[in-house]
């Protein structure tokens, strides 16, 4: 089965996906176990604590009349938490389309004519595997851990590097810390074994066309975005 050989058979199960494409079993899996995860966090008030102090530190609305700060704050609150709900809902399934599409352009950029979508979409969604596993760890973290202290960024501040970095003074250092992860490490190696596999290059020719759109991501959808 490969949602559990994945993780014990690496190579035999990429070269049955890359025969046998299938990645729909995968997505609803991690869907399933985001939308729990997120449920849990707003359960327990972390997702609307982690949303508030982010906008309170916001410089721009600072500078806004109390009056204006409140509603502005008020929207924003709204709004993000919406945001929340819609990427637990469609996240996996627009990040899957949107790495697989990325990495098929790469390994056909690099002269594969061979690899198809669907091998690729299967690879990419049994390869995240392990980032679900840290999202069902981080469950009964959320259930059992004081909300105060959960950051929803970085549930699972053991598996990171997150903690060599202020989150309120070095907010963007530590967002890269917190992608600095043993779970995106271990879908980073999956996903290079399974795009030379697929493509037939070196595992260094791979793993190149696997951490350039990973870098980035981190460097504009997590530092940037801090």
């Amino acid at each position: 089965m490969p949602l559990i050989d994945i993780f014990f058979s690496p190579v035999e199960t990429i070269d049955f996906l890359a025969s046998n494409p299938r990645f729909l079993s995968a997505l609803l899996l991690t869907t399933v176990i985001t939308i729990l995860a997120t449920t849990v966090a707003f359960e327990r008030g972390v997702i609307e604590r982690s949303l508030d102090q982010k906008i309170q530190a916001d410089s721009r609305l600072q500078q806004l009349p109390e009056e204006e700060r409140e509603e502005a704050i008020d929207r924003a609150s709204r709004l993000n938490a919406y945001a929340a709900i819609a990427g637990a809902v469609f996240g996996p399934a627009a990040g899957l389309l949107g790495a697989s599409g990325v990495l098929l352009l790469l390994v056909r950029a690099v002269g594969d004519t061979q690899t198809r979508f669907a091998q690729m979409a299967g690879i990419v969604a049994h390869s995240w595997l392990p980032a679900t596993l840290s999202t069902l760890i981080a469950i009964p973290v959320l259930l059992l851990k004081d909300p105060e202290s959960i950051d929803f960024d970085n549930i699972l501040p053991l598996s990171n590097l997150g903690f060599l970095f202020s989150p309120q003074e070095q907010r963007r250092l530590y967002n890269i810390g917190v992608s600095l992860d043993l779970f995106s490490f271990w879908a980073i190696a999956l996903l290079t074994l399974g795009v030379s596999r697929l493509s037939g290059k070196s595992k260094i020719a791979a793993f190149g066309i696997v951490l350039a759109p990973w870098i980035l991501y981190v460097v504009v959808f997590r530092a940037l975005s801090g």
